[in-house]
């Protein structure tokens, strides 16, 4: 990696630990969405960001549209295929909140609901299976 882009990757990784406690639910599921979508490039520097902004989660839950939910259930399966389990222990609070959010997902949101479930299930985590039937009206 040119050492350019490494000095770019800490501070975006210092900047976005300060300022994870100050981030809204959108800017925190686009960051841990961005963050599983590069894992598989070994880039250490953001992975490193996600103890924090799973704390984070937790502050915002409530605030969370059904897209940014879809969002992070998509991640949190995505980095557990990667060996990163730092989000299953949110899966129940972001359950109970598309529970409260469904109405307004769309098929978009649902598709990456299933798959986080189908691959979260390759796991052993059965958590996502018992909303599949009340998402099948949204499709």
């Amino acid at each position: 990696m040119p050492l350019q882009l490494a000095s770019l990757q800490k501070q975006l990784s210092s900047a976005v630990q300060q300022a994870a406690k100050y981030m809204d639910a959108q800017e925190v599921a686009n960051i841990i969405w961005a963050s599983a979508k590069v894992s598989d490039s070994g880039d250490v520097v953001l992975l490193a960001l996600l103890p924090a902004l799973a704390d984070r989660v937790e502050a915002v839950k409530q605030d969370m549209k059904a897209q940014e939910v879809a969002n992070i259930l998509w991640a949190a399966a995505k980095l557990s295929d990667s060996g990163d389990d730092t989000f299953l222990a949110l899966l129940p609070a972001l359950t109970g909140r598309i529970q409260e959010v469904k109405q307004d997902m769309t098929a978009q949101a649902v598709a990456n609901i299933c798959w986080a479930s189908a691959k979260l299930l390759d796991s052993g985590e059965e958590s996502l299976l018992a909303l599949l039937p009340a998402l099948a009206g949204r499709v």
